[in-house]
């Protein structure tokens, strides 16, 4: 989900039901974007062994701190994102909290990956059904007794709800709302999903992140809305309702082909349908496009 903070969804009238559509979806297209190095011609390099508050000291700010103990957040002054996110995001400091990482091995090299959330700072109220945190994505290869940034973009895009893309304290149900997935036999990249409701609309989304030429990169994003049983009574409003993402290991590219199954209930009330689409995706300079 993508959209500033506003008033409590659950006052949502039907009539805003199309403009969360519209923003979604924009959100969805705006942010395939791929951005450079901020830290110049010699990359940042962190010493030692590397940990999630290294990273976020070193790439967005001073940390905070509990009894003289550096702890999260990051604090990150004077953001500036891209001109697509501006509708979408207007904070000019931050609060930088950790939505996931991992360590991982690719072509021989040992990786580390963090996807970052960043809230507005001094606003712990940030919690309504629009608020949603900015994403940023990092990574680091080992070089040595150091890891070297390889690749970074803090302008994924605004996408969550109730001020989390992911919270701090994770429901056992949302163990998968971000994780780590392989897109070749030596290539990684981070799938986030979600969904959520508004007067009885479902709607489910995922975007698959991608480290490609020093940035990291929308790869692909899809959603689906559609009436629940909860807005329509019909049988067919009943239908199960979401997307599935399933990597083909084919064997004929060096990239794995992507399966999207989308299911999802069209039309109003009444005359409520079932609907199911399947498209593939190949991997195509960046990005995967429809075969």
């Amino acid at each position: 989900m993508s959209g500033t903070c506003g008033g409590d969804a659950k006052t949502l009238r039907k009539g805003n039901v199309m403009h969360i559509r519209f923003v979604l979806f924009s959100a969805l297209i705006l942010v395939i974007m791929c951005a450079p190095s901020a830290h110049g011609i010699e990359p940042l390099r962190i010493d030692g062994e590397i940990s999630s508050l290294k990273v976020l000291e070193a790439v967005y700010g001073k940390l905070s701190t509990k009894d003289g103990v550096p702890i999260e957040p990051a604090i990150w002054h004077n953001i500036e994102v891209p001109d697509g996110l501006k509708t979408y995001w207007s904070e000019k400091d931050g609060e930088v909290y950790v939505a996931f990482e991992s360590r991982y091995m690719e072509n021989k090299a040992e990786k580390y990956i963090l996807v970052t959330q960043t809230r507005p700072y001094g606003k712990p109220n940030y919690q309504c059904h629009a608020c949603a945190p900015l994403i940023g994505c990092v990574v680091f290869v080992k070089s040595g007794s150091s890891w070297v940034l390889e690749n970074e973009n803090e302008y994924i895009g605004v996408i969550g709800k109730w001020g989390w893309l992911r919270e701090q304290t994770i429901d056992p149900d949302e163990e998968d709302a971000v994780k780590l997935v392989k897109v070749a036999a030596e290539k990684h990249g981070i799938l986030i999903r979600g969904d959520d409701m508004h007067n009885g609309y479902e709607n489910d989304y995922f975007y698959l992140l991608y480290p490609y030429k020093g940035g990291v990169k929308v790869a692909l994003s899809d959603w689906i809305e559609g009436p629940s049983a909860s807005a329509c009574p019909d049988v067919a409003a009943r239908n199960k309702q979401g997307i599935s993402v399933i990597f083909d290991n084919n064997g004929k590219s060096d990239y794995y082909d992507l399966s999207v199954t989308k299911e999802w209930n069209e039309g109003i009330c009444g005359k409520v349908k079932s609907v199911k689409k399947t498209i593939v995706y190949e991997f195509i300079g960046g990005v995967y496009k429809k075969k």
